[in-house]
């Protein structure tokens, strides 16, 4: 019965350790491709070519209908 628990113990512990990893992974991925908005701003007013998607969902629309300037939208596809 104590190895059972230590065991199931080892387990979660273990999962709950690959849960945090691939989390803080994700959240450095998001980071690296995130832009603030002054950034942005700063982009689009230089010369560079830049590809900006809009890929806002149906509803975000509705209720931020506002377009970023030279964005295209990308509409959501329906399976």
């Amino acid at each position: 019965m104590l190895l059972t628990l230590a065991v199931v113990s080892i387990v979660a512990l273990a999962m709950s350790l690959v849960v945090r990893v691939k989390r803080r992974r994700d959240q450095r991925d998001m980071e690296q491709h995130s832009i603030t908005a002054e950034d942005l701003h700063a982009l689009l007013a230089s010369d560079q070519e830049v590809l900006l998607f809009d890929v806002r969902q149906a509803l975000d629309l509705l209720a931020y209908p506002e377009m970023i300037p030279k964005a295209q939208r990308i509409a959501q596809m329906k399976c």
